[in-house]
Formats: structure tokens, sequence, C-alpha cells
């Protein structure tokens, strides 16, 4: 029986890594985008489904976020005059930072966001380049966030980051002199990681409901006193309350202690 199920669960895993490649070489040849794009996905998705086990189903919601900007980036790239610099990459490694609190998928998911919107640009690599440091640099600043300003410093410096990054890679001059220096770069750069943290801000619990997971940020308001159900236990169950405070503190401390997520078991704890 045991068996079984492995062969099942195998079947199904080579199942989705064969489909969704073979659908998005499909699609990349009637939208003519780079034909390279279905190998690249299949790498990608055969990393994560031997390096990331622990995290169920991580392959579909991965590739939900990369579906949702691949859409976004085409529809910018194909029909729309808007810049390229404002395609909202970042948020995706923002996402990923605070929904699943790993530092090696939040690179991950930089690498292949970015290099999937310069494919979709025309296999744009200074586009790519800026991009992946910004989403780093995003990642990075909301990993283990608790408060909402978070996000917003984070896209802050992103749009920092991704401002200096075309500078670097065209340390002359001219480009620096050119006359339409602030609304081709300097704007859409900055406004760039502005708009990714929105984004991230008002997504954020959408994607708590569908990839059924509590970042920091919910574990917080459930911490919140106000919480009606902490508020009705402080009048009616007094000695329950005290009781839940203390439990929350030892687990927090053990959970400290082995490394563990310590928010989680305090609010397990209050509702223990």
């Amino acid at each position: 029986m045991k068996n079984l199920k492995k062969i099942n669960s195998l079947t199904s895993s080579v199942g989705w890594l064969v489909l969704i490649p073979l659908a998005i070489f499909i699609l990349s040849y009637f939208l003519q985008l780079s034909l390279v794009l279905p190998l690249f996905i299949l790498a990608c998705a055969v990393y994560l489904r031997f390096s990331f086990r622990q995290i169920p189903n991580l392959f579909l919601y991965l590739g939900l976020l990369l579906t949702l900007l691949t859409f976004t980036a085409y529809t910018i790239v194909k029909y729309s005059t808007v810049s390229y610099y404002y395609i909202p990459v970042a948020s995706a490694a923002m996402l990923v930072a605070l929904l699943f609190n790993d530092r090696g998928l939040v690179f991950l998911i930089s690498v292949i966001s970015s290099l999937l919107v310069g494919i979709i640009a025309g296999n744009n690599f200074h586009l790519s380049m800026v991009f992946l440091l910004g989403s780093l640099t995003a990642g990075g600043m909301v990993f283990g966030a608790r408060r909402r300003a978070q996000i917003l410093k984070a896209g802050f410096f992103c749009g920092l980051v991704q401002f200096f990054t075309p500078i670097l890679l065209n340390p002359t001059k001219e480009f620096l002199l050119y006359h339409k220096f602030l609304t081709a770069y300097a704007l859409p750069l900055i406004g760039n990681g502005i708009i990714c943290a929105s984004i991230v801000a008002v997504t954020l619990p959408i994607f708590e409901f569908l990839f059924k997971v509590l970042t920091n940020i919910s574990l917080l308001e459930l911490a919140d006193f106000n919480h009606p159900i902490l508020k009705k236990m402080i009048l009616e169950a007094p000695g329950t309350y005290h009781h839940s405070l203390t439990v929350g503190n030892l687990a927090e401390a053990a959970a400290d202690g082995i490394d563990a997520n310590s928010l989680l078991a305090r609010v397990g704890s209050y509702y223990h």
C-alpha cells in the first residue's frame, strides 16, 4: 500500500513536471517568445521538486506567482507604451519571503522571475540584472517582517538599488547626462519599488488564504489583545488568560532555543 502511494505521488509529480513545461512551450510558440523559456522552467521545476520537498504544492504556488508575473510582463511589453522598468518583478520575491520564510527560496525566485522577464522583454540582460538586484534587496529586507511598514521600507530601498544598477552597468558621462534620464530611468525604477511594496501589502492576505499559510504580520494581528477572542477571554476567564500568557512565554523561549518560529509558538499558546 505504501509503495502504491509512493508510485502515485511520483507519477503525479512527473505529470506536473512534464505538462506545465509542455503548456509553456505551446504558449511560447504562439506568443512568439523564446523557446528556451520552457527548458528554463523545466530545470527550475526539477530543482524545486527535489530541493524543497518540505513545502507541499510549492511548485504550484510558485507557478501561480510566476504566471501572474509573466502575464503582467507580457502585457506591458506587447500591448502598452509603459516603460519595462515598471514591471513589478520584486513583488514575487517579497511575497515568497513573507509566505515561506526561506532565504534559499527567495534567492531562487528572484533569479527565476528576473530572467523570465528579461527573456520576455527580448532577452534583455540589463533588465534582468536590474530586477535581480532589486528583488534580492526587497526579499532580504522583508524576510521575517512583522509590520507592514517594513514592506514599504523594503520597496523604497528596492527602488534605490534598481535606480543605481543601470548607472553601474553604464558608468559613462553620456548616460548620466542623457536628457531623459529622469523620466526614462529614475522615476520608473524608484517608483517600481513603491509599486511592488503596494502590490504585496494589498495581495498578501489573498495569497495567505490561497496558500493556506500564516505570515508573521497575520500572527501579530492574532496576538493583538484587542482581538475579540482575547478580549472575551480577559473579561470572562482571567485565570485562563494568565495561564495562556505564561504558556506563551515558555513556548516562545523554547522556540527561540531551537531556532523555530517563536511568534507562531506564542500565538498558538494564546489560543490553545
